[in-house]
């Protein structure tokens, strides 16, 4: 719109007050020829959408719509996390519309928006973002961290009203469910930034259930083209062990990794400053294939889970009890049907995801869910005693349609098979596929739209 005047007329759907709510910018900046404006609302109700035009002398835009985070902590929040969008446009489009109709709360993007931060890019770049817009006409949030190919801290403050002239900050979700650090890999490491990153993981982190960071250079990067990050591993890598970060965002290598739960060490059996850590590591994701030119998978570690080069990024899935994992490969999830409301958990029918391992996904277990306790509770049963056998029935019953989710956890927390599938209310004898579960004990746990409805002991 390019009239005078301009502000934005809201009111949360449902409410039939004739009067809707007006608020007029609170900044405007001339930045790579456009006049941007952001309008910073206050006294919004968690967990509620709002629809919402923008009005100038000209008229009104079409009516959009938002919705706020939960404020407690037991409804799941999902994510998108990746990077690295540069200036591929057909990828990165494709990849945009994607992102839209997975509907996550918000995208997390670890930086380099653009290639050369010029004021085409940045408008064409805006211009492809429209396609995230969701079926349901909603936005989708954007928590932006910096990357080497944006030129100053400021063009994040000018495009995205970042909360902080340095490009570093924390922002909370669900309550006490989960809290971001969006780090800059492009100013000095030591110093302010690991004071505040160490200040606030000691004031604010612990009160939270799960601590994430976004990042763009990687510590220890999974292409030969790249170099090694040491300052941020001796500071950074440090801080996430001791104050528990269980998941690092990170970008800039234009390929794909997961690695095992790690943490820093220089002992004889660690490799490049890490070593593999099941109990209490944090898990390292990436690292930025949202379009930009894809570079060879070629530096494994011992401690990397999987690894490739593919356009993708990462989805997530936040709830007390567990963090899920999915990679989500772009090229390969052409006829997706997309979720008509924003995802509380739910993927839409025709998304691939790349195999990690046995399964298509990882679950990180939550600090609440006591392991020791999630077996008693299942040897109160017989234990079942598989030899070996291609396959196991499970019995279950449901009052209701319920997604369901089958899971094999072995003692050090980790999800070795899984199952999913929708299933109206009644009884079920579940048969699944158990011929590939190596030998060892497992808790089986049945869960019905993420809550857990039975567990067993499962000996193969």
């Amino acid at each position: 719109m390019s009239g005078r005047q301009s502000r934005i007329v809201y009111q949360a759907e449902g409410d039939l007050s004739p009067t809707w709510r007006v608020h007029h910018p609170d900044k405007m900046v001339t930045s790579k020829g456009m006049k941007n404006y952001f309008a910073r609302l206050q006294g919004l109700e968690p967990d509620t959408r709002y629809q919402f035009v923008i009005r100038d002398s000209e008229g009104d835009s079409r009516i959009m719509v938002f919705h706020t985070a939960p404020a407690t902590p037991d409804t799941p929040l999902t994510f998108i996390a990746g990077g690295d969008s540069r200036n591929n446009r057909s990828a990165r489009k494709r990849m945009n519309l994607l992102a839209g109709q997975m509907q996550p709360l918000a995208i997390l993007f670890s930086g380099d928006m653009t290639d050369m931060c010029s004021s085409k890019e940045w408008q064409e770049w805006l211009d492809d973002w429209q396609l995230t817009i969701t079926v349901d006409r909603r936005l989708v949030p954007i928590v932006a961290a910096r990357g080497n190919h944006e030129t100053s801290n400021s063009i994040l403050e000018d495009m995205f009203d970042i909360p902080s002239h340095d490009a570093w900050y924390a922002l909370g979700f669900g309550g006490s469910l989960l809290r971001i650090y969006t780090l800059n890999s492009l100013a000095p490491i030591h110093g302010r930034q690991t004071r505040w990153l160490e200040d606030d993981l000691s004031t604010q982190g612990h009160a939270f259930t799960w601590r994430i960071a976004q990042y763009h250079f990687p510590m220890r990067p999974h292409t030969r083209r790249k170099k090694e990050r040491l300052d941020q591993v001796d500071a950074w890598g440090e801080l996430f062990h001791a104050h528990k970060v269980q998941l690092a965002q990170e970008s800039d290598s234009h390929v794909a990794k997961i690695t095992w739960p790690i943490k820093p060490s220089n002992g004889g059996d660690s490799f490049e400053g890490f070593v593999r850590d099941d109990d209490d590591g944090t898990v390292y994701i990436g690292e930025g294939c949202w379009g930009a030119p894809l570079r060879p998978a070629n530096d494994v570690k011992p401690w990397t889970r999987e690894i490739g080069s593919f356009h993708q990024f990462n989805w997530l899935c936040v709830r007390p009890d567990g963090l899920e994992i999915r990679v989500i490969q772009a090229d390969k999830s052409m006829a997706v049907t997309p979720l008509n409301t924003l995802s509380r958990g739910a993927l839409p029918n025709g998304i691939a995801c790349w195999a990690i391992g046995v399964s298509d996904h990882i679950v990180l277990q939550g600090p609440g869910e006591d392991l020791a306790e999630a077996i008693r509770d299942a040897e109160r049963f017989p234990i079942i005693a598989l030899d070996h056998k291609s396959s196991l029935q499970i019995p279950y019953r449901l009052d209701d349609t319920h997604s369901v989710r089958i899971e094999f956890t072995n003692a050090r927390r980790q999800t070795v098979k899984s199952f999913e599938f929708v299933r109206n209310a009644g009884n079920y004898l579940e048969g699944v596929n158990v011929r590939d579960l190596p030998d060892g004990r497992y808790i089986l746990t049945v869960f019905a739209d993420n809550r857990p409805i039975l567990r067993r002991l499962v000996q193969q």
